[in-house]
Formats: structure tokens, sequence, C-alpha cells
């Protein structure tokens, strides 16, 4: 069977044009790069680190140019608290580049500047607060999230009606109103 991805491309296309260090990398670092971000030859990665992150940022920063040839990364103060806007040029970055990989303390998911990128010229952003290098190479950073697109498409529908119960072997019996809400998935992807 012939494996695609979110977006319908082919997982082997995408796999044979990484090169051998790319395959070697740690699950997680791939996965930006392949399931996550869907990244495609030609397109510019920024990373946006701080102060407290670099250790995140630079190892982010080393994977990247093995898989693109336009990459840079932005060091700045951290910021106060999320949401807080980048400095200025960080933010004119922002609207130049794909995909961005924010290897930040506080979260900068719910800026203008984030907000501006995706919605204005089509960023595609990964938020990575809170990071350990650890977690790319195991939990779930590692997982298939391809698959994890499916399994959702798959089970959306479920969410809607009036009344939602959720049963498991282990004893779990949750019943919830879902009544005029919508389901809004999120895929944990850019």
């Amino acid at each position: 069977m012939k494996k695609t991805d979110s977006r319908g491309g082919s997982v082997e296309k995408e796999e044979r044009a990484m090169s051998q260090t790319v395959k070697e990398m740690p699950a997680g670092i791939r996965n930006l790069f392949t399931s996550i971000t869907h990244y495609k030859e030609g397109e510019r990665i920024l990373i946006i680190t701080d102060d407290n992150k670099l250790e995140i940022g630079r190892l982010v920063y080393r994977y990247a140019k093995e898989v693109a040839r336009d990459v840079a990364m932005a060091v700045m103060e951290p910021r106060k608290g999320h949401g807080s806007e980048p400095p200025q040029a960080v933010a004119q970055a922002m609207l130049a580049c794909d995909i961005c990989l924010g290897a930040t303390t506080m979260s900068l998911y719910h800026s203008q500047a984030r907000n501006i990128a995706c919605k204005e010229r089509g960023m595609r952003w990964v938020g990575l607060q809170d990071f350990v290098p650890e977690m790319f190479e195991r939990g779930g950073m590692t997982a298939d999230f391809d698959e994890i697109h499916r399994e959702i498409d798959r089970v959306a529908h479920l969410y809607e009606g009036k009344r939602f119960r959720l049963t498991a072997p282990g004893g779990t019996d949750m019943t919830c109103s879902v009544e005029g809400r919508k389901v809004v998935v999120d895929y944990g992807t850019a």
C-alpha cells in the first residue's frame, strides 16, 4: 500500500529525497521536517530561540541545515510572557520564511507577528516551548503524525451531536455535552 502524507504527497518520494544523514536524525527532529511541517525543497526555514533555550535552538538549527539550504536562526532575549511580541527584526524575518520553529521560553503562538506571518504569508509554525533534547528521541515527537492526521479525520465526526460518551477498558466512563459545538481538530502539525 502506498503511504501518503496528510497533504496527499508521497511519503516514499519524500523519504527518498532525504540524505542518509537526515534519516539518521533523532525521530522527533526528522518529524519536524517530514510529517509535522512537510518541508519542500527550496523552502526557507527560520529557527527563533532565546538566551534560555539556546541548546534546543542550536540542535534544531544544526539539523535544519542538513535538510534545507536556506536556514537562519534568530536569537533574542526571552519575552516577558506568552504571546509577547518578538523584536521587530525577528517579526520581519518571520514574514520572509516558509517554516518557523520557535524554540523559545515563552510561546510566540499568540503574538501578532506569528499570526500575521501565518495568515498573510502562509508560514507554517511549530512551537517548541518547554522542550528538552530527549523529547526528540522518545515520546510524542516520535509519533507518526501522518497516521495521527488520518485517525483524527476518521473519528472527528463522533464528537458531533448532543452528547459524547467515552469509555475505555481501564474504567474510563465520561459523558459530556457537545450540543451546539463545532468540532475543531488539531493534528499537532504546522
